[in-house]
């Protein structure tokens, strides 16, 4: 009898296909936030980023600058440079830590700063220099799940916190100064099925 419900075990455990997801090196990701200037929303950024040796993430984007001047105005863009950078990150430890199911979860805190250029392509006056150097530095967030499902393992989803410091002396004909930001990025890796 033993020898029978092992045989009927073994074929139903070959008739059901497991799948423990794993994710590949190669990926895309996209980004968008905005800085804040005397308590108002004052900048917008969008571009394209990925994820190389999991320390490093070169982006490229555009940042459109909204005049401070009466709401209707907000509708026009100011500015608008096209953007260069390499952010590069650091996790330093996990937070809210907990387990649901067979799969443990939390958050975790990186440190990141990010050299980046700033290339004026559209302004409303030429009195603005052409180009201008950065550094954006900040503390980000992204949720981990261990386990193998296709979700946790293609995508990843980070929240930073920056401060973007431009070096050297502050002067009228720069329209990026030292200022404060948000960004979220998000990140979709390809996966292939460990079991196959």
């Amino acid at each position: 009898m033993r020898f029978f419900m092992l045989l009927i075990s073994m074929a139903i455990l070959h008739q059901t296909s497991a799948q423990a997801y794993m994710r590949k090196k190669q990926n895309f990701g996209f980004y968008t936030g905005g800085t804040f200037k005397d308590a108002q929303f004052n900048t917008a950024s969008i571009g394209l980023t990925r994820s190389v040796f999991n320390y490093f993430e070169p982006e490229i984007g555009l940042r459109a600058t909204l005049p401070l001047a009466a709401p209707s105005d907000n509708s026009q863009m100011h500015t608008v440079y096209l953007t260069a950078g390499l952010n590069v990150r650091k996790s330093l430890f996990p937070i809210n830590q907990r387990k649901k199911g067979r799969s443990c979860r939390g958050e975790i805190i990186e440190i990141f700063a990010a050299p980046e250029y700033n290339y004026l392509i559209k302004s409303n006056t030429d009195r603005y220099d052409k180009g201008q150097f950065s550094v954006r530095a900040g503390l980000g967030i992204f949720h981990y799940q261990t386990g193998y499902s296709k979700r946790s393992k293609a995508w990843n989803v980070k929240a930073q916190v920056y401060f973007r410091y431009v070096p050297g002396p502050i002067t009228n004909t720069m329209s990026i100064k030292n200022e404060v930001g948000v960004q979220l990025r998000i990140f979709k890796f390809k996966t292939y099925d460990f079991l196959k």
